[in-house]
């Protein structure tokens, strides 16, 4: 049986955590887009190998989230006529 997530500080906390770790996937990439302008392609791939990890981080949270429940799960994204 899922124990109740929605409207916990851990529902919450979960919600904040993948925010957090979907803003350091695109703060790395944009660091990384700079470093190849700068002429550092060592530096770009370093910084493209950690927005990686933090993808992986972010789905961690999502699978989570999506195993407890979570309601944001359960509502049409795309939902078109055709």
């Amino acid at each position: 049986m899922k124990a109740k997530l929605t409207g916990t500080k851990t529902h919450e906390n979960l919600k904040a955590a993948f925010a957090g770790e979907s803003q350091a996937n695109r703060r790395y990439l944009y660091f990384a887009k700079i470093a190849d302008v700068e002429g550092y392609p060592e530096v770009a791939g370093n910084f493209r190998d950690t927005a990686e990890g933090e993808t992986g981080h972010a789905h961690g949270h999502l699978d989570y989230l999506k195993a407890a429940g979570d309601p944001a799960f359960f509502i049409a994204t795309a939902a078109t006529e055709n």
